[in-house]
């Protein structure tokens, strides 16, 4: 009986089938390998801020000082968290001894960076330092510090509004952890917005002129911690009398009502915001 070898391949057929094998793994390793080098990265980018927040709580809470803040510290906190690149990168310390910022960084992913913290004027830096991306926002992020600080079980009660003024026990523990982000300025106020003590939203106000004891309004900048945006306006001003912790009267002073804030200029960049408060104080 002879065989009928019509149904086979031809070499020509085997050839092409082989040719679009190759090609086709040819583009798929690339693409494979961006997405695993991509994971790599998120999950050390996720090493890197476990690692610096729990450095940053025990600084706000008083159990470390800045000058502590080194690579063999940092190998403490790697240790307790099992924390590896997985690229085999090394993390250690960067930090800004002038302002007092510090940063964990890796060798793989960051080069050795040393790239600084520059506060409101960095998107990440100031998402980060208000809640952006977690569950309940700037809210979660004052327990959180509430939680790491020295005060008392009365006094880590989170309120719905801080002022730089204020005598509260909570506002240098607030101050101290927006300095880690290099969001430091003398003249502030942070509200909630609805006052209920469960929004996202907070609105966090601040000046870089002092507020002249006999001025009825003062000029701001208003930041919403949700939409991350800027305006630039005014807000009335109301006496306010300080006493320290005993209760001694300092004197009378003037801050900011940021329930009476007027926008004048909004959808803003940083800089654009800056610019124009600087020209509405007389400080160009």
């Amino acid at each position: 009986m002879r065989k009928n070898w019509n149904n086979g391949f031809t070499l020509a057929e085997l050839l092409v089938v082989v040719a679009i094998i190759v090609v086709l793994v040819a583009v798929s390793i690339p693409i494979f390998t961006g997405k695993v080098e991509k994971a790599r990265a998120a999950a050390c980018l996720s090493n890197k801020t476990a690692l610096y927040h729990e450095i940053a709580a025990d600084l706000i809470s008083g159990d470390i000082t800045y000058d502590q803040i080194d690579d063999a510290l940092l190998a403490t906190y790697v240790a307790k968290q099992e924390a590896k690149c997985p690229s085999d990168g090394t993390y250690s310390i960067s930090k800004d001894t002038e302002n007092e910022t510090f940063k964990v960084v890796c060798s793989y992913h960051d080069n050795g960076s040393t790239e600084t913290l520059i506060g409101m004027a960095s998107e990440t830096n100031r998402r980060t330092a208000f809640g952006y991306g977690t569950t309940g926002g700037f809210l979660a992020v004052l327990k959180e510090i509430m939680k790491n600080s020295q005060l008392t079980a009365s006094q880590k009660t989170i309120v719905t509004g801080y002022d730089s003024t204020a005598t509260s026990e909570r506002v240098p523990y607030i101050e101290r952890y927006l300095k880690t982000y290099k969001i430091d300025y003398a003249y502030w106020s942070l509200k909630s917005s609805n006052g209920k003590n469960t929004s996202e939203d907070w609105k966090f106000y601040f000046t870089n002129k002092d507020i002249d004891k006999n001025a009825s309004t003062v000029n701001l900048i208003q930041y919403d911690t949700k939409t991350d945006t800027f305006t630039v306006g005014s807000a009335k001003t109301e006496d306010y009398n300080l006493y320290d912790e005993n209760k001694k009267y300092l004197g009378t002073y003037k801050r900011s009502k940021p329930e009476t804030y007027s926008a004048s200029k909004t959808n803003l960049t940083y800089a654009q915001a800056l610019a124009e408060l600087n020209k509405n104080n007389g400080t160009n």
